[in-house]
């Protein structure tokens, strides 16, 4: 008598065989998000150099205005692309979004070397969005002022999408203390110190910034 061949498999086999997938799924989904992750974090480390590398090249041709021993100064990923620094694109492969123009590159100048910090700004999406106001600062973003001489804000320019003045923005004045920043009422040229100027606009929920670093020095002694 000559057997059928078994076709197909019973309930318990496909029970067996659907519970080893899902172990085997369980064991390689961790793996594979894992690679993912050191891969989306090595790119991401790749694009923060290229941002250092683009902020060095513009120390090298801004050298007048680099910071002395202990002084830091402010750029911004929007300075970088503007002056054409660094590509109008730059994609963070853990968000995957744009880099936001409002992203901070520090040049601090400790020991006589210097060294870049970025920070970015998690909370100004809309900077990149077409939609939101244009600021453009009146002057240059980073001022050297002489103590004890009077220093006046030349202030910005801000433009909504169809090129029309927004006169209303936000000003805020911060002067470094220490490690930190803190809240003041204008720069005070009575002392040597350092202030970041941030101008916040917004227009229709968008939200755009800029800064601008004054150092007041002591040339004269």
């Amino acid at each position: 008598m000559i057997k059928k061949s078994k076709l197909g498999f019973t309930l318990i086999e496909l029970i067996a065989i659907i519970t080893l997938l899902g172990i085997i799924a369980a064991i390689i989904t961790p793996v594979v998000n894992n690679v993912v992750k050191e891969n989306n974090l090595k790119i991401y480390n790749i694009q923060i150099e290229n941002i250092i590398s683009g902020a060095k090249k513009w120390a090298s041709e801004n050298v007048f205005l680099m910071p002395e021993n202990e002084e830091t100064i402010t750029l911004t990923l929007g300075n970088l692309k503007k002056e054409g620094y660094i590509d109008d694109q730059l994609i963070n492969p853990q968000t995957k979004k744009e880099f936001s123009n409002n992203l901070i590159i520090k040049i601090i100048k400790v020991n006589n070397k210097y060294k870049y910090e970025i920070t970015d700004d998690l909370n100004t999406d809309s900077q990149n969005n077409k939609n939101a106001p244009t600021i453009v600062l009146i002057g240059e973003n980073i001022q050297y002022v002489e103590i004890n001489e009077l220093y006046e804000d030349q202030g910005v320019k801000i433009t909504d999408k169809n090129g029309d003045v927004i006169n209303d923005y936000t000003k805020l004045v911060l002067k470094k203390v220490g490690d930190k920043y803190e809240n003041v009422s204008m720069v005070d040229t009575s002392t040597i110190s350092e202030y970041r100027i941030t101008y916040i606009a917004t227009d229709n929920k968008l939200i755009t910034k800029a800064y601008r670093t004054v150092m007041v020095r002591n040339t004269k002694k």
